[in-house]
């Protein structure tokens, strides 16, 4: 049995709007789904993607002020992406070895 696991963010834009993002991981096979540090290295992975379109978004709108500086965090957010997958593709390849032995 496969299962998926998803996420959703509102952000606050302000004067009554708001931007809704998400990010959904579908089909995990049932032996990583019940794997915690799997689990929580891709819930991980989903809120740095979740914060980096928001941070992206700031960008290209020009919504920013003078004391943000979204450049800089969207590449730390790049950075903590990397580190997360990495993570999470080890984990994937520890699991398996395990399954073969």
């Amino acid at each position: 049995m496969k299962r998926n696991l998803g996420l959703e963010r509102v952000f606050r834009l302000g004067e009554f709007k708001s931007m809704r993002v998400t990010s959904d991981v579908l089909d995990i096979p049932e032996e990583l789904f019940s794997d915690l540090e799997f689990m929580t290295q891709t819930r991980l992975l989903q809120l740095i993607e979740v914060d980096r379109a928001y941070y992206e978004y700031r960008m290209r709108a020009g919504t920013l002020n003078e004391f943000e500086n979204d450049e800089d965090r969207v590449a730390d957010l790049v950075d903590e992406e990397a580190i997360a997958f990495a993570n999470i593709k080890a984990r994937i390849e520890l699991l398996h070895s395990t399954e073969e032995e």
